[in-house]
Order: C-alpha cells, then sequence, then structure tokens
C-alpha cells in the first residue's frame, strides 16, 4: 500500500540528493521534496509542511543546525533525522534538543535509514492520533458535563421559560450549530410557535409560524421520531417557513407521556455543515430534559391553580393543603426517578472513556511524553471526579427508593479518616483552610462499611470546608468510649439558625440556593451522611449557633453485626 507521507531531503550533495529522492524513498512508497540547501528547506518547510526531513549538517548557506534554530523559533515541528560526514558530542546534544529524532552518520546504512524513518513516521502517526483521541474524550466530558448541569436546573427550578433557554444554548453549543429553537404545539391552531431560541433575530422569532402540514416539523409531530438531514437529502437549501432557508438541521420531538409536545431543533443557515448521529443524539437528551421541565411546570401550575380556587373557601383549605403535600411528594418522586435515570445514562459512556484513559495511562500498552500524560492524567481526574458526582446522584435516589445492603468489616478506623482526609485535601488547600487532625493514636478498629463510612466523614468535612472562611479552621476530632466512638468535625463558620437545624438533613433543601455550584450544590451532603451513620445504627447530631459555627458528631456502637441494612429514612 503506497505510503501518504511525505520526505524533504536537505543536502547538498546532489547524487546523495538524487538518490534518495527518485529511487530509495519512493521505492519505499514515500512522496519526496528536495532542497539542496538550508535557505530552500526552509521555504518548503513553511509551504508544504513535510512529515519528515532528512536533514545535512553542513551546506555551503547556512548549516543544518541553523535551519533546525529556525524552524524552532518559528514554532515549526519536523520530525528531522540529521545526516552527517562528522560531527561532534555538542552538535548532537544541540540537535536532540532542537528536536531531532536521530542521527545517522554518512555514508548511510540504508537498511538502518529505512528502520529509522519507519520509527519515526509511526510514532508521529501515533502522536496525532493520541492527541486527536484526548481532544475527544476532552469534548465528550465537556458534554456529560453541560448535560449533568442541565438535569440539575430541570430539577431544581419551576421556571419554565429560564430552562428552555439553557436547553436550546446548550444544543446550540454542543452540535456546534449556528442557531437553535425551541418550539411547542399550539392544539387549536395546529402550528408551532417559538417559546425559545439562540442567535435568531427576535423580530422573526417574535413572529415566526411553523405549519405542521406537508413539513418535516409535523411528520416528527405525527411520528415522534427525530429528523437529521444528511448530505444526500437536499442539494438546495431547505425552507422551514417563509424567508426562513437552511443547508442542514435536525429536528426532535419533544414527548412526554406518549404525546408529543412540540420540537427541539438546530440548524446552519450559512455553513453547509451536516449533524452527526451523536448530535442529533445529544438533542434527544435535551428533549427528554424538555419534557421534564414542560411537566414539572404544569404540575406546578396545576397545584397553584388549585391552592387560588380555595383561598376563599376555607372548608376547602385543608384539602388544598392535603392536595399540596402529595404534589410535592410527586414532584420529589419525580425528582429522584430522574436523578437515577441521569445517572444510569451517563454510567456507560464515562466507563468507556474511564477505560481508554487507563489503557493510555498503561506505560506497557501506550508510550505517552509527559506533556501528554499531564493531559491524560488530567482528564482522568476529571472523569473520576464526574462519575463521583453521578455516583452521588444515584447513591442518593437509590436510598429513597429501596433499602439498599451495605457490605459490612472489620476496619481500622485511621484508615477510614485517612481515606476521607486524603479525599478533601485539594479543597482544603485551593480554599486555603488549615484542616486540624486530633485524632488520638491508638483508634479501635470497628465492623462497617469503610468506603460508604468514609463517604459520610468526606461530606461532613465538605460542608465545613464549604462555609468556613480562609483564616478559620477545620479540626476532625474522635473520642473513644468503652461502648461506643464518637466522630466530629467542627468548622468555625456563620453557624445555622436553631429554627433550620431540623431541615439541614432534607435531600434538595439548599437545591434553590446553589444553582451556580454544580452537582455539588443539591444540597445532598448532609443527608447522605445521616442515611449512612443510621444504616450503622449510629446517629448524626449537630451543635451549632449563628456565629459560633458547627459541630457535627458521628455516634456509632463500638460492636456490631455483620451485617446491615440501610434503615427507613428517618422523619
Amino acid at each position: 500500500m503506497m505510503s501518504t507521507e511525505t520526505i524533504l531531503i536537505v543536502d547538498d550533495d546532489l547524487q546523495t540528493l538524487e538518490f534518495l529522492a527518485k529511487h530509495f524513498l519512493p521505492r519505499l512508497g514515500y512522496k519526496t521534496l528536495t532542497a539542496s540547501n538550508g535557505q530552500t528547506a526552509l521555504e518548503i518547510v513553511r509551504e508544504h509542511r513535510p512529515d519528515l526531513m532528512l536533514l545535512d549538517l553542513q551546506m555551503p548557506d547556512i548549516t543544518g543546525l541553523d535551519v533546525l534554530r529556525q524552524l524552532h523559533d518559528e514554532g515549526h515541528s519536523v520530525p528531522t533525522i540529521f545526516l552527517t560526514a562528522y560531527g561532534s558530542e555538542r552538535i548532537v546534544v544541540e540537535a536532540l534538543r532542537l528536536g531531532v529524532k536521530d542521527y545517522l552518520t554518512k555514508p548511510v546504512d540504508l537498511d538502518i535509514l529505512k528502520e529509522s524513518i519507519t520509527r519515526i513516521l509511526e510514532a508521529a502517526q501515533l502522536r496525532r492520533e493520541k492527541e486527536k483521541l484526548a481532544v475527544r474524550l476532552e469534548r465528550q466530558v465537556t458534554r456529560l458535563t453541560v448535560l449533568a448541569k442541565i438535569g440539575q436546573s430541570v430539577i431544581s427550578t419551576l421556571e419554565l421559560d429560564q430552562v428552555l433557554r439553557q436547553i436550546v444554548e446548550a444544543s446550540v453549543y454542543l452540535t456546534q450549530a449556528e442557531e437553535g429553537f425551541l418550539a411547542l404545539l399550539d392544539e387549536q391552531s395546529g402550528q408551532l410557535y417559538l417559546r425559545a431560541a439562540k442567535n435568531i433575530d427576535q423580530d422573526e422569532s417574535q413572529t415566526l409560524r411553523l405549519k405542521i402540514t406537508d413539513s418535516l416539523l409535523g411528520n416528527v409531530i405525527r411520528t415522534g421520531q427525530a429528523f437529521r438531514m444528511t448530505q444526500s437529502d437536499q442539494d438546495s437549501p431547505l425552507k422551514l417557513s417563509t424567508g426562513f432557508l437552511v443547508k442542514s438541521l435536525v429536528h426532535v420531538p419533544i414527548i412526554s407521556k406518549g404525546k408529543t409536545l412540540g420540537v427541539l431543533s438546530v440548524d446552519n443557515r450559512l455553513k453547509k455543515r451536516f449533524f452527526s448521529k451523536t448530535d442529533e443524539t445529544l438533542l434527544i437528551s435535551l428533549a427528554g430534559y424538555a419534557a421534564v421541565a414542560i411537566e414539572n411546570a404544569r404540575l406546578y401550575d396545576e397545584a397553584t391553580n388549585r391552592a387560588a380556587e380555595a383561598t376563599s373557601f376555607a372548608r376547602e383549605l385543608k384539602i388544598v393543603n392535603r392536595q399540596e403535600s402529595q404534589l410535592r411528594e410527586s414532584l420529589n418522586r419525580l425528582r429522584f426517578t430522574f436523578l437515577n435515570a441521569i445517572g444510569h445514562e451517563l454510567e456507560t459512556p464515562l466507563t468507556i472513556m474511564l477505560h481508554t484513559l487507563e489503557t493510555m495511562s498503561d506505560p506497557q500498552r501506550v508510550t505517552l511524553d509527559p506533556q501528554q500524560e499531564e493531559m491524560v492524567e488530567t482528564l482522568r481526574q476529571q472523569s473520576l471526579r464526574l462519575r463521583r458526582m453521578i455516583g452521588s446522584l444515584v447513591t442518593f435516589a437509590g436510598f429513597t427508593a429501596k433499602q439498599d445492603d451495605l457490605k459490612f468489616h472489620p476496619t481500622p478506623l485511621n484508615a477510614v479518616l485517612d481515606d476521607a482526609l486524603q479525599l478533601t485535601l485539594f479543597k482544603t488547600q485551593r480554599k486555603d483552610i488549615q484542616l486540624k487532625d486530633q485524632r488520638p493514636d491508638d483508634l479501635p478498629t470497628l465492623v462497617v462499611d469503610g468506603e460508604r463510612l468514609s463517604e459520610a466523614v468526606v461530606n461532613l468535612l465538605d460542608n465545613a470546608i464549604r462555609v468556613s472562611p480562609s483564616d478559620a479552621p477545620v479540626i476532625l476530632s474522635v473520642q473513644v468510649y468503652a461502648d461506643k466512638v464518637e466522630i466530629s468535625v467542627q468548622d468555625f463558620g456563620p453557624g445555622i439558625p436553631e429554627k433550620e437545624q431540623a431541615h439541614i438533613w432534607d435531600g434538595f433543601i439548599q437545591i434553590n440556593r446553589s444553582l451556580q455550584r454544580g452537582l455539588e450544590g443539591l444540597g445532598l451532603g448532609l443527608a447522605m451522611a445521616r442515611y449512612i451513620v443510621e444504616a450503622h445504627y449510629g446517629t448524626l447530631s449537630l451543635h451549632s449557633a449563628p456565629g459560633q459555627g458547627s459541630t457535627f458528631t458521628i455516634t456509632l456502637p463500638r460492636q456490631q453485626k455483620m451485617t446491615g441494612v440501610l434503615p427507613p429514612l428517618s422523619e
């Protein structure tokens, strides 16, 4: 099979130049470019960007080292093999510093030259492929992060217009579209009207009406199936409405309870760049979020209307309150169900990414330079962080939906606390908080689920770090008694008023105050910590007052059974 690589030969020996360029390298399948002096070589590299350069050291105008220095200063990186009849250690060192991959002495052994060319080009190709893979992985992490944040907004707010705008903006951003819109069906008129748009002129969006009869939009509404315009579908721009012509687009239905409510769409009017199947899949996920947001808003409006109608009837007030309570429970169940769905939908692609990153990190399978190792490790850590965030959501949903078996083993308490401190080390350093470890030397071994108990302590430490000013310490201490152990986390933050203390254990209690903090701001940490501690037949208590900070104390029995099931949620 013919190679597509191009090799530049730079040598003032015309006989060598002709042999390599016209005979030896073409027989190996390579394309060739030639230069008999350094200045010509510089011009060829700037214009043609060869894949490899065979460079003679001594030339009449400028030396091979001068060529390398000039290319280095200009930012050009061309894998290079030095060919020279003589040299010195100093020249070799500087050549390697400038990026030379091999150093061969004339007369060159052709077998050695062939092996060197093959090895260097294969390494360059592998490096390019790894860089492309790293970019794709980074893009996938970005997509998953955006989807998770959109999911958070859907379950945390009933401001429908705000959520729908975020969904359209995410659609345009993730698919790199020129514009996008979300249109809902007006059943009375049989038309779609724009509810949210991105990069569409305001006057145009206010007057735009999209008919569903005899149109692609209508087919999406009727069938509930997405439509993605491919290169073979249309040679000329496609008309969506009067004056609205596009060169490529994707329509996906917004479906709730088996009924199509509208369409989420992205398009390109100026550039004919077609969307991929991945783009379509992303839009389908975002359309699902839109459907949940619309249903949440409908339920909320329904409850609000019922409450308004009942205000003038004292006798019906209790009925309204009961209905509101049932609705809140329904919304909570919807939130938890949605959390669980998000976690499982994101788990598979995230696992694939992590497996790929682990493979790239294995020095026995892939060779990386330090910069590539750092880039892969950064992506791996961010992916692990995202998996932990998603895992916390799924775990909390499981806590509230069913009992969850724990794995009890004799575990040194020191090991549990060491793990918790290690997991919070980065946050303390980032916020410049002093974490004081005041454990006694000899801590007992307890029969616990070490991983879960460590998670509970991490949640308490995270909470303390979050509320503490940078000049205040966070203190971890342990008291050991004959029949119990007390683990305390003390902060010197603002404290918690007594009237609010009963509510801090409720999942999502901080959700409306924490929209800008990402998944870690869902207010689940303390609730999860309490459930884990109670599953160990222990208690989690709070001592706090405004202006005096807070102390959370885990109390665990010294003797524990080797089995455990999460107890019913505390009221």
